[in-house]
């Protein structure tokens, strides 16, 4: 509605607004001094704004001749119907302004006609009690709100503590299988080897000169130990026996196989021999590359290690060569695929026996 609709009617004493989809009072009206009714029922009101409240105190004020703000109810001349418009009931400011301005005022109607708000699906009707009613449901909905809160990041906490409880068993219990593979290797406790090195006859004589002496000496100086940890077919094979028996009882006693993989090993029955056995005993294997190999060269499972796993590279120089990525790295690799290995494959009785021989060890301090 215009601003200013009604400047030449001072003398107006009812003004039916309703019906007419009205959503807030943005005309004036306060000068309209003999006003004795307005009706904005049935329009969209869901909040009063502040405007409307202060010009009908204006003309209020003028009709009962006081200066005063504050009038009590029935006193008032100027009455205002608010009915059927959907109030919403809300934990705002505004609102709660607006049903206190309809409890403390004078001129709104205390009968059928009073405004109704929905609050928790239920009417409400905007009386004396609304404005509690309106106040407890918001305290209620923020004890709620904030309970949910506590609850969330309660539960959240919770999940979190578990989760991390959960990750430091695991590490811890790797951590102890990993000392416990260590100490069964350096005994030679049923696996006597930790790394056997499969390598084809052609590339003997580099991987004997610049290879296996130098992963010996890497392998004894990480896990301090004087015994020969890595094995090989030309120093571990028994004279006199079948080749394909001492391979299967090399690897079988070995812990991890490193498979020096060259264009040559991968063309070799032998060597697919052993490869083939080191699948079927479902033994770690790591593949140490000699020099580039297509992949149609490859055999099904050196491809399968290929493609599924990462790899180190010997890099040659001068000095014979070195691997890519280092020894410790490759070290610390192999002794955690024996780790988990020698976890899978580990009896019972065997792992109750450990845990007993662990709990002696620990119990053992002279006094």
């Amino acid at each position: 509605m215009p601003k200013n609709m009604f400047t030449n009617n001072s003398e107006l004493r009812h003004l039916d607004l309703s019906d007419n989809f009205l959503i807030q009072i943005d005309f004036k009206f306060e000068h309209l001094i003999k006003l004795q009714l307005l009706d904005l029922g049935g329009n969209g009101f869901r909040v009063l704004n502040v405007d409307m409240f202060l010009q009908c105190e204006s003309i209020l004020q003028y009709q009962n001749g006081t200066n005063s703000i504050s009038y009590i109810a029935g006193d008032s001349k100027l009455d205002v119907i608010l009915h059927k418009n959907p109030m919403e009931c809300k934990c705002d400011d505004i609102f709660i302004t607006s049903v206190e301005w309809i409890e403390n005022s004078g001129f709104v109607r205390d009968d059928e006609l009073l405004p109704v708000c929905s609050l928790d699906n239920k009417a409400i009707v905007i009386s004396k009690t609304a404005s509690k009613k309106t106040k407890d449901y918001c305290h209620l909905i923020e004890v709620r709100r904030i309970a949910l809160i506590v609850g969330i990041v309660s539960a959240s906490i919770l999940v979190v503590c578990v989760i991390i409880v959960i990750i430091w068993r695991r590490r811890l219990n790797k951590k102890n299988a990993l000392e416990r593979f260590v100490k069964k290797i350096k005994v030679g406790d049923k696996l006597k080897n930790l790394i056997f090195l499969s390598f084809c006859n052609e590339d003997g004589d580099y991987v004997l000169e610049n290879i296996f002496p130098r992963m010996k000496e890497e392998v004894s100086l990480a896990l301090e130990c004087d015994r020969n940890l890595v094995c090989c077919g030309e120093f571990n094979f028994k004279p006199g026996v079948s080749v394909c028996i001492e391979a299967m009882r090399c690897i079988e006693e070995s812990s991890v196989i490193i498979f020096v993989v060259s264009k040559i090993f991968c063309e070799k029955s032998w060597c697919k021999m052993e490869v083939d056995t080191a699948n079927a005993m479902r033994k770690p294997a790591i593949l140490l590359m000699l020099e580039k190999v297509k992949l149609e060269e490859m055999t099904p499972y050196i491809l399968k290690l290929f493609n599924r796993y990462t790899r180190a590279s010997w890099v040659k120089d001068q000095n014979g060569g070195h691997p890519h990525p280092p020894w410790p790295v490759i070290i610390t690799s192999v002794l955690e695929l024996g780790s988990s290995f020698n976890v899978e494959n580990q009896t019972r009785e065997e792992y109750m026996s450990e845990q007993y021989v662990a709990d002696s060890n620990a119990n053992d301090v002279s006094i």
